[in-house]
């Protein structure tokens, strides 16, 4: 794994959507696990396929938290 520098997309409107700091990438992948999140990361890249959040402080998930991520298969 490494860290995603290169892991973003564009959304409609222009917007740079980038992996948060705190996550690594293989691939499809973006893995935020072990990270003592609150909250879901914001601006997620929109063709992220996997999506590992485990071992975090998330009490809530609610499907606003992913918005255009269309190529979500596993969370």
């Amino acid at each position: 794994m490494q860290k995603c520098a290169k892991f973003q997309t564009s959304n409609a409107s222009g917007k740079l959507r980038t992996s948060p700091s705190e996550c690594s990438c293989s691939k499809k992948s973006l893995y935020c696990n072990q990270r003592n999140l609150r909250k879901v990361p914001l601006l997620l890249p929109q063709n992220v396929q996997e999506l590992d959040l485990s071992g975090n402080k998330l009490h809530i998930m609610q499907k606003s938290d992913f918005p255009e991520l269309r190529n979500l298969d596993t969370l």
